[in-house]
């Protein structure tokens, strides 16, 4: 009787940390179904061309823009609430803003090092 009252309470004390352990080490990943799809647009500013995106419904998006020197890409993420943040392979950065009712993204982008100090403004809509 003793050993079955310890393994209960025993069971008791780890069930809830094993639950807490997993729910750690799972984070939920971001519903971004919403804005999931192929997007384009232009950018202006210092420079300026066109752009197209591709959103995944996990939150992740890819970017291609004919630039200055020729065809550039960028990698970045979208979270739910519709905030866009691109890298990109020429080192500049694009902090964005998605409204799926309007299927409508917009933001700036920037291009700050030793030698460059260029910006503007990007719109897009949804295809």
């Amino acid at each position: 009787m003793k050993n079955l009252l310890f393994a209960a309470i025993l069971l008791t004390l780890l069930l809830p940390s094993c639950s807490k352990d997993t729910e750690e080490n799972n984070p939920e990943t971001p519903d971004t179904s919403i804005y999931e799809g192929s997007w384009s647009g232009t950018y202006e500013g210092d420079h300026e061309g066109p752009w197209d995106m591709f959103v995944t419904d996990h939150g992740t998006a890819s970017q291609t823009f004919i630039g200055v020197s020729g065809v550039g890409n960028g990698a970045g993420t979208v979270t739910e609430s519709g905030v866009l943040n691109m890298v990109f392979s020429t080192g500049a950065e694009s902090m964005g803003q998605f409204n799926a009712e309007t299927g409508v993204v917009y933001g700036t982008w920037s291009l700050v090092n030793q030698t460059t100090n260029i910006s503007g403004s990007f719109y897009g809509t949804k295809d």
